[in-house]
């Protein structure tokens, strides 16, 4: 597959916009809007990435804005679906080898090497390679094949080139065997509950950043170079990924019912 890359494009899907009023920002002014993350790097590095984000919709926001890394993103649904935060970034050989995934839920780093795989006839890896491992991020997997501690592995391209890029130690440790796959990053979903103008308000917010030389300089800070609206079709690689992994995508449990 050839990538169409999109590395420092960030996709949001926020829903149900209406016209700002005063007397919802009454109501929030002064609150906390926790958006929780999926893990994929070393936890302070993405904590200093998104707490730029934070303190930029903060000043354009009378809220405040508080990014929490999770373990993974079962725990991020479950923290939205508790009432726990308001927002979420949601944000592919031989049987002697060992294969790091990075989680069960992430497009890159498990659909996609699981759908390479079954394409070369690996349909059980768990029976095919001597030993699975889960790293928990995308740049612990690249450390891990990188130091040895795994002879393959999977991550998010932007990981890889961020990863790469900081450490030319580690791009002698690491060779790309497949590339592909177009999936947005970063994505942003935001709870049903959050007033509809906040949604709206914090929409605008994300789209202008490009517009004006503060949100340009954010944007840097933050690796991207704007943010759009997401799309339902812009995810239509990640379903077919997951098809091609062997998987229905309806019968996904990602959170416990």
């Amino acid at each position: 597959m050839n990538l169409r890359k999109w590395s420092n494009i960030l996709s949001l899907f926020l829903v149900l916009t209406v016209a700002l009023s005063c007397p919802v920002w009454a109501a929030v002014a002064g609150k906390t809007f926790r958006i929780v993350l999926v893990p994929e790097r070393n936890i302070f590095a993405q904590q200093r990435k998104y707490r730029v984000l934070c303190d930029h919709i903060r000043d354009r926001v009378p809220v405040t804005i508080r990014a929490d890394v999770l373990k993974g993103y079962k725990e991020v649904l479950q923290a939205l679906a508790n009432g726990e935060a308001e927002g979420g970034f949601l944000g592919s050989f031989a049987s002697d080898l060992s294969f790091v995934f990075v989680n069960p839920h992430t497009s890159a780093g498990y659909f996609y090497p699981l759908a390479i795989l079954r394409e070369k006839g690996i349909k059980d890896p768990a029976a095919f390679f001597s030993r699975i491992q889960l790293s928990g991020s995308h740049d612990a997997a690249l450390w891990m094949v990188a130091n040895g501690m795994a002879d393959l592995g999977a991550a998010k391209n932007t990981i890889y080139e961020e990863c790469v890029r900081d450490r030319a130690d580690l791009k002698d440790g690491l060779e790309v065997l497949y590339r592909g796959g177009h999936y947005p990053d970063s994505t942003l979903v935001v709870a049903p509950r959050v007033p509809p103008e906040v949604r709206e308000a914090l929409r605008m917010v994300f789209l202008r950043m490009s517009g004006h030389n503060e949100g340009m300089v954010m944007l840097r800070k933050f690796g991207a170079r704007r943010f759009v609206n997401a799309l339902p079709e812009d995810y239509e690689d990640a379903r077919r990924v997951v098809r091609d992994s062997g998987y229905d995508l309806a019968e996904i449990e990602i959170l416990d019912r």
